[in-house]
């Protein structure tokens, strides 16, 4: 929405004012080397690409911006609004939806099982979210990777992504406080063994989110919490902008529980340093191991013996650590077989991270997800395959 008003301005003394410039200063400063989208034919002359492939498949005034990470360099596009192009682009904050499942829930207990060890990833829900006890589902053995797979094995609806557009979650996503939202998340009975079936619930990454929040405060103190803890651990040490340093959560209260499949939000330079970390770095920033290597390593698909849990539906999918993966076979071109995994997000959210190096993103609210093109056009820049 948007119209004209009146205002006024009443200057006043900033507090700490000198702070909050410096703060202002360093941020901008660590920004990631930033280039128009255009700039990546000019610097691949070789690779003949074409820059319209990327964004190719979302409708045009529905894209918000998209980018393309290669070689340390963020190549962007503009940010476009219903009204014409945004003046502040790198100031652009969109959206995470469900790319926090990913780049919050399934990085924090990455961080867990740095910091305490991978048998964190084996904790039983049942220990760590006392709501287990009234659910109508089956907790018994149900572990922290079960949930971070998706596969729980308590469902109502297996179709894909049926149980997630149902009423029974309209009124987990509606609940603002913790009581309704956790009650609300557990309204699913069991229908298959833990980490045999998946089936995709937001409800799912909070109940996980709130494990994980107990389990550290088990280790840390009550005044301990997951987000604060992936806030300080691992976003700031890879210089993720002021706005990415608050959660969503419940009670409508900066105490209450982060929402965990959602609610943050991203710039341009904060998206692409996710995924750096992420398909760059393998979890490390200014030489200090930021995530587990081996849980990374499987989410990334670097392990061909843990793909992870095909989706249902058509086209399958991979499933694995919180993060979705596609195949790509010489049917579509290749030289080789690979997969992709990338975050995805409600609206036309992808974050594709490719196995050479490149990552593909945009952020659109058509409910477009089109982004093959992107993944064969990046093949010039650097090829997918040995």
């Amino acid at each position: 929405m948007w119209k004209q008003l009146p205002a006024t301005y009443s200057p006043y003394a900033v507090a700490n004012a000198d702070v909050y410039k410096a703060h202002h200063t360093a941020e901008v400063a660590n920004h990631l080397p930033t280039k128009p989208i255009a700039d990546l034919a000019a610097d691949f002359p070789a690779s003949k690409v074409n820059i319209s492939a990327f964004g190719r498949g979302v409708t045009t005034s529905a894209m918000t911006f998209y980018g393309v990470f290669i070689n340390g360099t963020n190549y962007v596009s503009d940010c476009l609004t219903r009204f014409g192009v945004y003046a502040f682009c790198g100031e652009m904050r969109a959206p995470s939806y469900s790319t926090a499942k990913s780049a919050f829930a399934s990085v924090a207990l990455m961080r867990l099982g740095h910091v305490y060890g991978s048998g964190v990833y084996d904790q039983l829900i049942k220990d760590y979210v006392p709501e287990t006890s009234t659910s109508v589902g089956t907790w018994a053995d149900v572990t922290f990777n079960n949930m971070i797979d998706m596969a729980s094995g308590n469902y109502r609806l297996a179709g894909f992504e049926e149980d997630e557009s149902s009423l029974y979650m309209d009124a987990f996503f509606i609940a603002e406080p913790y009581s309704t939202k956790i009650t609300a998340a557990f309204n699913f009975p069991n229908n298959a063994a833990p980490g045999t079936s998946w089936n995709y619930h937001t409800s799912d990454t909070f109940i996980l989110t709130s494990a994980m929040n107990n389990y550290l405060q088990y280790q840390e103190g009550s005044g301990a919490d997951i987000f604060n803890m992936v806030r300080d651990e691992v976003y700031a040490p890879i210089h993720l902008s002021a706005g990415t340093m608050t959660s969503l959560r419940t009670d409508n209260s900066s105490t209450g529980a982060s929402f965990g499949g959602y609610g943050l939000f991203w710039t341009q330079d904060d998206i692409a340093k996710v995924a750096k970390l992420l398909n760059n770095d393998n979890g490390m920033a200014n030489g200090v191991q930021l995530l587990q290597t081996d849980m990374l390593a499987d989410a990334m698909q670097k392990d061909a013996t843990d793909r992870g849990l095909d989706t249902t539906g058509r086209p399958v999918f991979k499933y694995n650590n919180g993060y979705w993966a596609k195949e790509f076979t010489s049917t579509d071109g290749y030289t080789c077989s690979f997969y992709t995994p990338f975050m995805s997000g409600y609206g036309g959210i992808t974050v594709a991270m490719m196995p050479n190096g490149v990552t593909y993103y945009y952020f659109s609210d058509n409910e477009e997800y089109s982004w093959n093109s992107s993944v064969s056009e990046a093949n010039k820049l650097v090829s997918h395959c040995p």
